[in-house]
């Protein structure tokens, strides 16, 4: 596309405004995402924005083959699973990630990188879960998230390598919890801001630790919310 659109991931090219669900490669070359009325290729140097789920499917897997910039991301079918592990750069979002009601179960797995203040923001609707297996970034921020939405974000992942110094080094940091939300974590670290509006549910699985700005530490066994 040559100007920024809204663009729906299809994995059937050239059958106009028709939707297939499923799994596939983020840059084909075939045209795999659709406009609405009918099929293109995906442009990065806008951006466009990218939705996973609209053909009523169950989703897949959808590899990043390469250095992919999008404006925001949003799954609205359950099952589909981001792959950014291929793409040494991951996924650079200029827009926050969506998670709506009927994507029940969705993934990322990589890196996660922000390029502007104020968009690594996760809404994820009541009985929807994001499980982040990535790295989430945003200097602009100084790596902090909003989460809200009144649903699930799980946390699974290694440190972020650029505070590997501090402590054991944080996986997902976290300024804002709105109330009604959880944020679990499984595994690796997380650090949040408890002055910055810490409202939700924590729960911290076996294999996980968090931190508050005070850098009280949290370290509990299976299941422990706090």
């Amino acid at each position: 596309s040559a100007r920024s659109a809204v663009l729906t991931w299809d994995v059937v090219p050239g059958d106009g405004a028709a939707i297939t669900d499923g799994s596939g490669l983020w840059l084909d070359g075939a045209g795999n995402w659709n406009t609405g009325a009918g099929d293109t290729t995906w442009n990065s140097v806008t951006p466009d924005s990218a939705i996973l789920g609209g053909g009523g499917g169950s989703g897949g897997i959808v590899t990043m083959n390469g250095p992919i910039t999008a404006g925001a991301l949003t799954f609205n079918s359950t099952g589909y699973l981001l792959d950014t592990t291929i793409n040494t750069t991951g996924l650079t979002l200029g827009g926050g990630i969506t998670v709506n009601a009927a994507a029940t179960n969705a993934a990322i797995t990589g890196h996660i990188n922000f390029n502007a203040a104020g968009a690594s923001v996760f809404t994820v609707a009541p009985g929807a879960t994001l499980a982040l297996r990535s790295l989430v970034a945003n200097v602009n921020d100084n790596y902090y998230s909003t989460v809200g939405g009144g649903g699930t974000v799980t946390v699974y992942c290694a440190a972020l390598p650029q505070y590997a110094s501090v402590g054991s080094g944080y996986s997902f940091y976290v300024n804002t919890l709105s109330n009604g939300t959880t944020l679990v974590v499984n595994n690796g670290t997380a650090y949040a801001n408890l002055g910055g509006g810490i409202q939700g549910a924590l729960q911290i699985n076996s294999g996980g630790r968090f931190y508050n700005n005070t850098f009280h530490v949290f370290d509990r066994g299976a299941g422990t919310a706090i």
